[in-house]
């Protein structure tokens, strides 16, 4: 059985700790989908303000939390200029979803066919969103063309990453 955009969304929140801000979850499904082909025929994803962004994976986030497997709220946070609206977006999965996503998780064909992805996205729930935008902006530069983050400042914080 071939794994939906869905369930890949449950795997981010599941190896994130069960809980992350979109803006990582949205970043964690695009180098996925970039980078290993995951939900090629279901995700889309745009150049945008934060860099590539998928009003798909959005609409399937929504769709998990309606399901009740996901969980989502708002939380304040200081505004970095005028490019931020001031609130964090979180998403944490429930019993349920964390009870699914485990259950993808130890499925012996995933374990054997994703394992790549899976230090892939553990490495990514690591890293601090500033590295992982930089990431992103290096190596897929159309992806930036709209955004309005300081490109060069994400790059050295990057380069500061690699060499720890």
């Amino acid at each position: 059985m071939s794994m939906k955009g869905h369930d890949w969304l449950l795997l981010i929140l599941y190896t994130c700790g069960g809980r992350a801000v979109a803006t990582r979850i949205q970043k964690i499904a695009f180098l996925l989908w970039a980078e290993h082909g995951v939900a090629r025929d279901e995700w889309l994803f745009i150049p945008y303000k934060y860099g590539p962004w998928s009003l798909d994976v959005q609409l399937q986030l929504e769709d998990l939390v309606k399901r009740g497997l996901v969980t989502f709220r708002e939380e304040a946070r200081d505004k970095e200029g005028g490019e931020h609206t001031g609130k964090v977006k979180i998403y944490e999965l429930t019993k349920p979803g964390a009870d699914a996503a485990r259950r993808l998780a130890t499925r012996e064909i995933l374990r054997l066919l994703h394992l790549s992805k899976f230090l892939d996205m553990e490495h990514w729930c690591k890293a601090g969103l500033d590295v992982l935008l930089a990431k992103i902006y290096l190596k897929y530069p159309r992806y930036t063309k709209r955004s309005i983050l300081p490109v060069h400042q994400l790059i050295e914080k990057l380069k500061e990453f690699d060499t720890r």
